[in-house]
């Protein structure tokens, strides 16, 4: 399965399971795109700033079961 597809599929699963698949992106850059890297870096951060803290921080944690 290639990269892109991964992404795609773990972005549904956030979505799915309440966390966002907003809060996951795939970019290809080569290393001499500095400057686009920057600038993805900030886009997401707000982004991600925008979408709020995590649910996780929400969501109970359950125990684990020994046996």
């Amino acid at each position: 399965m290639s990269a892109k597809r991964r992404v795609r599929y773990l972005k549904g699963l956030l979505d799915q399971i309440g966390i966002g698949g907003g809060r996951l992106e795939m970019y290809n850059l080569s290393s001499a795109e500095g400057p686009r890297f920057a600038q993805i870096a900030r886009e997401m951060t707000e982004k991600v700033r925008a979408l709020g803290p995590t649910p996780l921080k929400k969501m109970p944690v359950k125990a684990g079961v020994d046996g």
